[in-house]
């Protein structure tokens, strides 16, 4: 669930590091998810009670079922890949209990998307972000402040997945 210029911008940090990937074909399966007409399976989402926002967020992403049926010898597949590693990381690993736990999925929701249109703008400038044409209209600047979403945590968290080996991912979640 981070916002598309987050996934762009982690995205931008991977390719760094793997200069051998097909960029565009990447940057096209970074994006595929968000984009899919059938959000709850381009994110092999699991049935859950919405009404409990942490039973909702650890639902979201099955990434084990991603992990078993994309082919990763696909550079698509591997923007995939990492579309979905965010999304399970962020859903899973960073928000507090604390933080979360007073909120309903609407709320959070709408928190959620203020603070992307809050920080696109230093995403989209650190991380020379670019919009493919499919996702323009979520190139998005507010000049308001972010609300949970702190623009340095926000930092660590694209650059760890950046980081991310998704061969390596693949072999320790996968099991």
């Amino acid at each position: 669930m981070p916002g598309i210029t987050i996934h762009l911008a982690s995205a931008n940090q991977y390719l760094k590091k793997h200069p051998e990937e097909n960029r565009e074909e990447f940057i096209r399966g970074t994006i595929a998810p968000d984009i899919a007409k059938d959000y709850n399976a381009s994110h092999y989402s699991k049935p859950c009670n919405r009404d409990s926002l942490e039973e909702y967020l650890k639902a979201k992403v099955d990434i084990y079922e991603a992990f078993l049926d994309l082919d990763l010898s696909k550079a698509f597949n591997r923007g995939q890949i990492l579309h979905l590693i965010m999304d399970f990381e962020f859903y899973n690993n960073y928000f507090d209990e604390d933080e979360i736990r007073d909120l309903s999925l609407e709320e959070f929701r709408s928190i959620m998307y203020h603070d992307y249109a809050s920080l696109n703008r230093h995403v989209k400038e650190k991380y020379e972000v670019e919009f493919p044409e499919e996702v323009k209209d979520f190139d998005i600047d507010d000049s308001e402040s972010s609300i949970m979403l702190e623009p340095t945590e926000v930092d660590e968290f694209i650059e760890r997945i950046g980081d991310i080996e998704i061969g390596e991912h693949v072999g320790n979640k996968g099991r």
